[in-house]
This record gives structure tokens, C-alpha cells and sequence, in this order.
């Protein structure tokens, strides 16, 4: 009989997406297979639908709508020796588990492997901007993090690594890479689709809010410096520095007297020449000329302003996690599927 793979499935208001997620991880080519599904609190009909399918079905405080507190709950619900992630708004892939699991047990400082995440709306515009620098998988082998996300781990290598990072409420992958990484672990990417996905960004507004969640994120990089990856921390410092240079050549348009010459003209130069470098750089890139535009054109102003706004807002306001009921377990249906 094979291992026992426990698939844990998080989400949130997941009405029109959550029946054919669990179809999907019920109809998977894994025979010894137990299903978790991890509700923050769906106001909608997502919990009476997943109750309607053999899966367990754990419903708990999340106010700050934290992916990662749903992953952890279902990490120490899981029976089996080997977990695996999927959001309610993907599908999993039929015969991912059978690809990777023998990557996963093939070496024991193997403690994750992924596989390629592909949108399903690339027809629309904003979906393209995104899935351009949001799936930039690199060649197959060791990785920085496991990115998409889903992944098959083993457990107790998750559960030395002290599970997902839980102060932030996106990008907690890179948090858990550095993490697994400091214990000596490796994170395998193989070149099979692990699972499709719709990252739910479909019109102007919703690319901004997109832009400025993954902003507040950096701005949580500059706070908590001391318990995040440094690439991160390096990154948001570097958005700092950024945010002065657009400040200064706005001013230069706002500033009058023998001033404002100067300032335009210098500070238009210095980002002129740094876009440049940047899409120079950009030569090895397969969507070179889209991720541009998304990168550094539409997306960049709107994320560092975002940044400046979360950062100073954390400096003055404290966020007290610790006061919440976030992880505080309010319905557990009990667990059905061993087996199925």
C-alpha cells in the first residue's frame, strides 16, 4: 500500500471554486490519500459545499486573512508523513503526487518538491502581466522556495522549520525556503505541472490592489528585517531608495524657481538610465517586453507608494497579532478520508 499523503486545501469565500478543487484532489492518481479542507470563516456557501465531499473540514479565526495560519492548522491536523498544499481557487494536477513523491523519498535532505503552476486566463491582459513574473520557474533542480502555492513536503521537516510564516499574509513561500535551507534541507523544482490556478486579477482595480498587497509585504520586510529572508529585506531597502528618487523628480515639477531645471532634468535622467539597465538586463527573459511593462512601467510606481504608505502606517500604528483569535479552531468535522 502506498504512504499516506495528506492534502491540505485552504480558502476563504471559495463558493464557485472549492467543489472542483476537492473533485479534483479526490480523483488524484494517489490511492492512500486523506483530504483537509482549512476554511478562514467563508461568509459565502464554501463550507455546506465542501461538507458535501468525504473530507475533513476544520473552520478557524483568521481576521488578517493569513494563508499561512490555514497551511499550519492543516500541517498539525495531517495523519500522514508527507502533506501536500493547493488553494481552493487551483486544481490540482492528476498525477503530480506519483511524479514527485519519489523525488521527495529519493534523498532525506529532500524536505519539498514543486512543480509548475499554470494560470488558466491568460486570454486577459492583467492575468499575462502577472503570470510573466509570477510562474518565472527557473530550470528544473534545487530552488529557492517552494513557489506556487502548493508543494509536497514531509511533514516532519515542515514541522521542524516551525511550519509557514504567519506575520505575513502573502510570499510566505521565500520565508519557508530560507527556513527549511538554515536546517539543511533541500527544495526540488521537477518539470511537471503541479497544479492550474486563477490568480483572480481581471480588471484595473484589481491589478492595483494586487500590486499593493504584495507592497505590504516588503513594507513587513523592513519591520521584521531580523526574522525574514535577506533577499527580501535587501529588496524593500532597495524600494526605499527608489521611493526618494520618484519623490525627488515629482518635486521637480512641483518646485518652482532656478531649482526645478536641475531637479528634472537630473532626477529624470537618473531613472531613465536605470530603466534602461533594467531592460537591458532583461535580455534572457522568455516574456521579456511584457514583464517590463509590468515590472517596472504600470506595477513599480503603484508598489513602492504602496510600500512608503504600509510602512509608515506600521510605524505608527503597531500591529498587535498576538491579540488576535487568528488559529483559534471554531468547527472540525473529523477526518473521513483515510484511504479513499
Amino acid at each position: 500500500m502506498s504512504e499516506l499523503i495528506s492534502i491540505v486545501v485552504i480558502g476563504r469565500n471559495e463558493e464557485k471554486n472549492i467543489a472542483r478543487c476537492l473533485e479534483l484532489c479526490l480523483a488524484c492518481d494517489w490511492d492512500n490519500k486523506e483530504i483537509i479542507y482549512c476554511d478562514s470563516e467563508s461568509t459565502d456557501a464554501t463550507v455546506e459545499i465542501a461538507r458535501r465531499y468525504p473530507v475533513r473540514v476544520i473552520v478557524h479565526k483568521n481576521e488578517r486573512k493569513n494563508p499561512s495560519i490555514g497551511r499550519n492548522i492543516g500541517l498539525r491536523a495531517a495523519r500522514g508523513d508527507y502533506v501536500y498544499f493547493i488553494d481552493a481557487d487551483m486544481v490540482l494536477e492528476r498525477e503530480f503526487l506519483k511524479a514527485a513523491f519519489p523525488v521527495l523519498v529519493s534523498h532525506e535532505v529532500i524536505a519539498c518538491v514543486v512543480g509548475r503552476r499554470l494560470e488558466t486566463r491568460l486570454d486577459n491582459f492583467y492575468v499575462r502581466l502577472i503570470d510573466s513574473s509570477y510562474h518565472n520557474y527557473g530550470r528544473p533542480g534545487e530552488v529557492d522556495s517552494p513557489s506556487g502555492g502548493g508543494g509536497l513536503f514531509k511533514r516532519k521537516a515542515l514541522l521542524e522549520a516551525g511550519g509557514y510564516f504567519e506575520r505575513f499574509n502573502a510570499s510566505e513561500e521565500p520565508i519557508l525556503g530560507q527556513q527549511l535551507h538554515r536546517l539543511g534541507y533541500k527544495i526540488v523544482l521537477i518539470d511537471v505541472i503541479m497544479a492550474y490556478h486563477d490568480v483572480g486579477v481581471h480588471t484595473l482595480r484589481q491589478y492595483v490592489w494586487f500590486r499593493a498587497r504584495q507592497a505590504r509585504q516588503l513594507a513587513n520586510a523592513l519591520i521584521l528585517r531580523e526574522r525574514i529572508d535577506r533577499p527580501a529585506y535587501r529588496l524593500a531597502q532597495k524600494h526605499v531608495i527608489e521611493f526618494l528618487l520618484m519623490v525627488l523628480w515629482v518635486a521637480g515639477f512641483v518646485l518652482e524657481g532656478s531649482y526645478r531645471p536641475l531637479l528634472v532634468g537630473a532626477s529624470g535622467f537618473v531613472l531613465l538610465t536605470w530603466l534602461a539597465w533594467k531592460y537591458t538586463r532583461l535580455s534572457g527573459h522568455p516574456r521579456r517586453n511584457v514583464f517590463f511593462f509590468h515590472e517596472f512601467i504600470l506595477g513599480k510606481p503603484l508598489h513602492i507608494v504602496f510600500q512608503m504608505y504600509y510602512l509608515f502606517r506600521m510605524l505608527l500604528i503597531r500591529d498587535q497579532p498576538s491579540n488576535r483569535p487568528d488559529g483559534q479552531i471554531i468547527s472540525d468535522t473529523g477526518n473521513p478520508t483515510v484511504g479513499r
